[in-house]
């Protein structure tokens, strides 16, 4: 299970975070955590090659800015218009460096906010005080800014607020710093762009770029203007304009957007808030964090003519028919308590067929209320129900993206139970996702579970080092040890990485295999090092594969060291397979690595990776996974 997998709950959400809103929309969506972690990892630009000898423009900006932001959504007769207006004075403080990054501490202060009636009831923007609370920005030499990252607790409108004024302003330098016109490939949380520069006669800068609906459902024609004073933009004036879609009963319609975000320089300012703020305690701004109430207020059909129609077609319809099933059952189910206890008896029952069952799992996980929770609590808790069901629960659950404390706390009671290791195993595995999404709300809470269980975990991975069978069954048979290792992996945390490092020598190929792959969460500067030493030595296929997996989450950094050597010179055809995948989901934001796929595709000398390669070097995109992996093949160390 991956720590943020297919939103079977339907939580759904079109981030127009560049636009500063996150609104309710389904949406199914792969593992989370890489466009998180972009930022984290950096990315290769267009313009970056000879612009480590230029200043930050960052660093000559430090002091004030009188900033608006002006947000409006047209959103029909279900939402209503959402206009947002926030104001204040965005205070930057000296970068500092940490390790290879250069960080940028950041707040918005006096600032006032102004929703209309339909934002009030959408958006989670309680109080604006919240919006100045300090935060910080990542940037690269060249004035990408490549990540942003806010206190925990922070509600999702007040940080996609704050993450488009970072965004927005982004100024990349152009390697001759005479140049009149130039390009960068850039990006903001809702994901890449590509921007073009042109200096006017007056001396600004106007940048545009255009996004199509590939941006989460965005179609918008963007342009800023900077006004520049020696060094420094005195003036950023951003306007976007363009249709978004709005989610809920139709995600096909596009509604008219616009944002508009202005920042004047003021001069200098008090820096001493900044004294200690340290990026790795802040947190970084995923999709899987944005979540709002507008599900609950889309008109629905009654829960029993819902049910009627899960029973009746699920089965039978496609995977949109299913998606759209589930989706009403979800909001139906979220609408009352008496709905949710009516669908926790029907699932008891065990009435449903599979397909049927399946949808209103996940329905019942999706619906987010505490009672909803308390529900699948008591289900998966419950060793008097058959335990296929309450596997099946459990591993919905896994995907539940705004878990309650008292949710995760019944999973860490499920997670210590000596009594059952193989379903505790399982609980622990959802345990690990659930913690890790509860750390965005409530920080001191997940932290506890998450200690919890990396205790509970040490003893049960540790690694088995004789080869005998005996031995590797000494602690915990495979099986639950690679579950456990799962459930680390799936926290992120910090305190789990000299366990998953341990394991890596394990004498069993698939707890190896499972160690590698529990690293993709991690920060890649802890452990690239043992990354590279068993990817030199370890002899099976499988290890190697996840190793490579782990690094393509990392992001393009790690993709561009490790995975390279694996590209050109592992002897397995499926690593090298996985190799040139990985090198492929970067390729856009890195341009470099797309050099190293032609590089490789004229010394390949297997057909099954030359085509692969000349696949996706035509295309410029993928469009999957490798078509075959070794596992697959049965192939064997």
């Amino acid at each position: 299970m991956k720590r943020y997998g297919a939103m079977a709950a339907g939580v759904a959400i079109l981030g127009i975070v560049a636009a500063g809103v996150w609104l309710v929309q389904e949406r199914e969506h792969g593992p989370a955590t890489a466009a998180a972690r972009q930022g984290e990892n950096g990315q290769a630009a267009t313009t970056a090659a000879a612009a480590g000898s230029q200043p930050n423009p960052r660093e000559v900006t430090a002091g004030a800015m009188a900033a608006r932001y002006a947000f409006a959504l047209a959103g029909g007769a279900a939402m209503g218009q959402l206009e947002v207006e926030v104001t204040g004075t965005l205070q930057l403080a000296s970068p500092v460096r940490d390790g290879g990054a250069t960080w940028q501490p950041a707040r918005l202060v006096g600032a006032t906010a102004r929703l209309s009636d339909a934002a009030k009831k959408l958006l989670d923007l309680r109080d604006p005080s919240e919006l100045e609370r300090p935060w910080m920005l990542r940037t690269e030499t060249d004035g990408r800014v490549t990540d942003v990252r806010f206190a925990p607790g922070t509600s999702v409108a007040a940080r996609s607020v704050l993450a488009a004024l970072a965004h927005g302003s982004q100024l990349a330098r152009p390697a001759d710093a005479a140049a009149k016109t130039w390009e960068a490939d850039e990006r903001d949380v809702n994901g890449p762009y590509h921007a073009t520069y042109a200096r006017q006669a007056d001396g600004a800068i106007v940048k545009t770029w255009h996004s199509g609906p590939e941006r989460l459902g965005q179609r918008a024609e963007t342009t800023t203007r900077f006004a520049i004073k020696g060094m420094r933009p005195v003036h950023i004036a951003f306007d976007q304009r363009g249709t978004a879609t709005t989610g809920g009963l139709d995600a096909s319609k596009f509604a008219p957007f616009s944002l508009a975000i202005d920042l004047r320089w003021l001069g200098g300012a008090d820096q001493g808030w900044a004294a200690g703020l340290d990026a790795k305690k802040l947190q970084a701004f995923s999709a899987a964090s944005a979540k709002t109430r507008h599900r609950e207020a889309l008109p629905t059909r009654p829960l029993e003519v819902v049910m009627s129609d899960v029973r009746e077609t699920a089965a039978t319809t496609d995977t949109g028919g299913r998606t759209n099933l589930r989706n009403e059952l979800t909001r139906a189910i979220a609408a009352s308590d008496t709905a949710v206890q009516a669908t926790k008896a029907t699932l008891r029952a065990r009435t449903l067929d599979k397909d049927a069952e399946t949808v209103t799992i996940a329905a019942l996980v999706g619906a987010r209320t505490a009672a909803a929770q308390a529900a699948v609590a008591e289900l998966v808790g419950d060793r008097a129900l058959e335990e296929t069901l309450r596997v099946r629960v459990l591993q919905s659950a896994s995907l539940m993206t705004s878990p309650t404390p008292a949710f995760v706390a019944a999973l860490v009671q499920l997670a210590t139970n000596p009594k059952d290791p193989a379903y505790a195993a399982a609980a622990a595995t959802t345990l690990g996702a659930s913690a890790a999404l509860l750390g965005e709300k409530h920080p001191e809470e997940a932290q506890r579970a998450i200690a919890t269980l990396v205790a509970h975990a040490a003893p049960i991975v540790e690694p088995a080092r004789k080869a005998t069978r005996s031995a590797q069954t000494e602690h915990q048979p495979a099986g639950i040890r690679m579950a456990w290792l799962a459930a680390l992996g799936n926290t992120g945390d910090p305190a789990a990485l000299p366990l998953l490092l341990a394991a890596l020598d394990d004498t069993n190929e698939a707890v190896r295999g499972s160690a590698a792959l529990a690293l993709r969460h991690q920060d890649p500067q802890g452990c690239i090092g043992k990354m590279l030493e068993r990817m030199a030595k370890d002899k099976s296929v499988h290890v190697r594969e996840n190793i490579i997996d782990a690094a393509r989450d990392m992001g393009p950094a790690v993709t561009g060291s490790l995975v390279e050597k694996a590209l050109f010179y592992d002897e397995s055809e499926f690593v090298r397979l996985a190799a040139a995948y990985a090198l492929t989901v970067w390729s856009s934001q890195a341009p470099g690595l797309r050099v190293m796929l032609v590089d490789a595709l004229k010394h390949e000398k297997s057909p099954r990776v030359a085509d692969a390669l000349k696949n996706y070097v035509d295309k410029g995109s993928f469009t999957g996974q490798p078509a075959m992996t070794a596992t697959q093949m049965g192939a064997h160390p």
